[in-house]
């Protein structure tokens, strides 16, 4: 196998053309598996973490605040009223498409849990709307000193936890596409050196199987054509110029050689005919 210079070198352009296009191929799912990472990091991570904070702004500052503001006379009481109506419908709209994202075991538990709570916080809401309405400035006082708080604070204490896993998830995410990234730099690499080895090896085969042997052939044939008919195209006699390799130009080196042992034999006679 491999015995003559064309299939050596056959097999080094087949070789190098495969580990080119492996390492193509590397290349190509290495790039797809980065995409398709970060894709999920931004779908199933940031786009929730972004509507789990809309969520715990709405009941933390939109509607607590807004609550102490009117409490307190920094806010008209329609103008609180129509915030906290706002802030209701933000919310439950940023819960509702949280809801539709895809969520781990954890993640599902913790959810059921915020949605658990909110129905309690709901409550608090409705009535703090209905206060609003009413302007009821003695029963506000009594709601946000009272109520308010216990019925709101869990809401936004698992929507904590939520987003405190989102967090977790996505470095999780991020190592785990680090880690993909430093094996296929290890294929790409390794592929590499043998693509170089490969490239060296067919190099070799040029040089010393194909390009020696034609410039021995050559400076032969320069010996040859000045009248030195005893020039050995192989080794074995008193000249070697050109070393005996198998399956390396045979035909052309043996019919020069042929040629040179004609032009030997006729001197030989012609010499022997002049005795």
């Amino acid at each position: 196998m491999l015995k003559t210079i064309k299939a050596k070198l056959t097999f080094s352009i087949g070789a190098l053309g495969a580990a080119l296009l492996i390492i193509g191929l590397c290349g190509w799912l290495a790039l797809d598996l980065a995409g398709a990472k970060l894709a999920s990091i931004v779908n199933d991570r940031v786009v929730p973490m972004e509507q789990l904070k809309t969520v715990s702004d709405a009941y933390a500052v939109s509607i607590v605040d807004t609550a102490w503001k009117v409490r307190t006379g920094q806010l008209p009481w329609a103008d609180g009223q129509a915030r906290v109506t706002a802030a209701t419908t933000q919310l439950h709209e940023s819960w509702s498409s949280y809801a539709q994202t895809k969520m781990t075991a954890d993640e599902t538990t913790l959810a059921q849990g915020v949605t658990a709570t909110m129905t309690g916080a709901d409550a608090a809401v409705t009535k703090l709307q209905t206060l609003l309405g009413a302007q009821d400035q003695a029963g506000l006082e009594a709601f946000t000193a009272a109520e308010m708080y216990p019925a709101i604070e869990p809401v936004t204490d698992k929507v904590s936890a939520l987003v405190n896993l989102q967090i977790t998830a996505a470095r999780a995410d991020g190592v785990a596409a680090q880690r993909a990234a430093r094996l296929f730099h290890i294929l790409m690499g390794t592929l590499g050196l043998a693509a170089a080895g490969i490239l060296a090896f067919g190099f070799r085969i040029v040089v010393g199987g194909v390009s020696r042997p034609l410039q021995a052939m050559t400076s032969a044939m320069r010996r040859l054509s000045g009248g030195d008919n005893s020039v050995e195209f192989f080794s074995g006699k008193a000249d070697r110029l050109i070393p005996r390799r198998r399956n390396q130009l045979p035909a052309l080196f043996i019919a020069n050689q042929r040629r040179a042992d004609t032009l030997l034999m006729i001197d030989e006679g012609v010499a022997k005919a002049a005795l």
